[in-house]
């Protein structure tokens, strides 16, 4: 499958210089091809090339756009035909009615947002122009009305998709097989048996291939394809544009992809009563079945937003605010809540851009925080041939633990059309992690 993507990306790639071709202004061409290097292989269930073609219609009433074509994934058991995106919107009036699989903006940050429940973030491409690219389309019914002058109000009903469900039960399950083994190492118990149980139940478990194991518990509990109508997305956006200031407020509900996990009572006694932690793990242990599993549980969330995006000066500045009436905790629910803020400035050789976020869970007061500065140098041209400067500074943190993480990035491009992005993952705290990532896109 592999060869017939690149045998397939050369074909195309051959016509880059035959403009007389592809004539109409409405149709594009977009070949993404991106490779980590020490990946290829794993079971990332993350795109790694994308290949489509997009073509829109514009008929006085109507707007029809389509885009289609190749997806592969790095481990290249699901790669095929990718329908990514197809949408209908007939204009009545100052209304729009749209109905096809889309990207709904949802917010104002651009790299930190939580608030965009509708459309999962592509994580290869995150940094991608292209909203249709950058987020994964998904399908849903939008009626926009216009209330006055440069207010407008829509409603927008989602279907659940039970794919990105599978990729968070995966996430999970990768999850559990690093935080098990760092939290029982973490355990400093000079005593026999716990230093036996920790060396022989514990550790050999989760290092081998417990992540299937929780992925078969969790679907013995759940029906992650049940589809029914009460998984349905429901949500309303009101915005309002005040010459370059925009102000918003949304609200949506929504079936959580993340299942409520019940884990056994005394794994979750041990992680949140510290003093008793070993007494815990000791009634865990001396249990004839050690599941770690008891039930899963399904449920909806309300979640509601402020945002407002302007200009002050040579500065365009955002900010957004949420908060979610439920989310997953080690026992039971929780709220979350949340701000980000983001700042820009673009001189005559370089675009910066600053956004912090700010999250907060009601239930344990834990905090989060991240930040990521983003640098875009202007390109330095030669003939045909440019070449520029992309640097991202990305800070991480909970309750006094942080991690840096550092992505520079050199992009070679040939008449706007050709791309080579070379990055390198930099994590100073952790060398292990780092990453050679290429990524060839080819855009006409």
């Amino acid at each position: 499958m592999f060869r017939h993507f690149l045998t397939l990306f050369v074909v195309v790639s051959s016509f880059l210089e035959a403009d007389s071709l592809f004539q109409p202004s409405n149709t594009t061409f977009t070949t993404l091809f991106r490779t980590d290097w020490g990946t290829i292989g794993s079971t990332s269930p993350l795109p790694a090339m994308l290949m489509l073609a997009r073509s829109e219609t514009y008929d006085g009433d109507w707007h029809v756009a389509v885009s289609a074509g190749l997806e592969g994934r790095r481990d290249f058991s699901e790669s095929g035909f990718l329908l990514n995106c197809l949408e209908a919107t007939r204009y009545v009036g100052d209304h729009e009615f749209t109905l096809g699989k889309r990207v709904e903006a949802v917010g104002v940050m651009d790299l930190l947002s939580v608030t965009n429940i509708l459309n999962p973030i592509r994580t290869p491409f995150f940094d991608d122009p292209d909203p249709e690219i950058r987020r994964i389309p998904q399908w849903m019914a939008v009626a926009d009305l216009a209330l006055a002058e440069e207010t407008r109000l829509r409603f927008i009903l989602e279907p659940f998709d039970h794919r990105y469900q599978d990729y968070t039960d995966t996430y999970l399950s990768l999850a559990l097989d690093t935080l098990v083994p760092a939290l029982v190492s973490d355990y400093r118990l000079d005593d026999p048996f716990w230093e036996a149980a920790k060396t022989q139940i514990f550790l050999p478990a989760y290092r081998n291939g417990i992540a299937p194991a929780v992925k078969n518990a969790i679907g013995s509990y759940y029906d992650v394809d049940d589809l029914s109508i009460d998984k349905l997305l429901v949500g309303m956006k009101l915005e309002r544009r005040l010459e370059e200031t925009l102000l918003g407020f949304a609200w949506f509900n929504k079936y959580s992809e993340i299942p409520y996990i019940e884990a056994d009572p005394h794994l979750v006694s041990a992680l949140l009563d510290n003093p008793n932690a070993w007494k815990h793990l000791q009634d865990y242990l001396g249990q004839n079945d050690l599941s770690l599993i008891e039930g899963v549980e399904g449920f909806r969330y309300n979640q509601l937003m402020l945002y407002t995006e302007g200009v002050a000066g040579e500065f365009g500045v955002r900010a957004e605010a949420f908060w979610r009436d439920r989310i997953p905790y080690l026992a039971g629910y929780s709220s979350l809540y949340g701000a980000a803020v983001g700042i820009d400035h673009h001189s005559t050789q370089l675009f910066q851009e600053l956004e912090v976020q700010w999250l907060g869970m009601g239930r344990s007061g834990e905090n989060l925080f991240a930040a990521v500065w983003a640098l875009r140098g202007e390109p330095m041209l030669r003939g045909r041939f440019a070449a520029r400067f992309e640097h991202y500074t990305i800070l991480g943190g909970v309750e006094g633990k942080s991690r840096l993480s550092l992505l520079p990035t050199l992009v070679l491009s040939y008449r706007e059309r050709i791309a080579l992005r070379l990055q390198y993952l930099l994590y100073p705290d952790d060398r292990t992690l780092d990453t050679f990532v290429t990524t060839l896109e080819v855009r006409f």
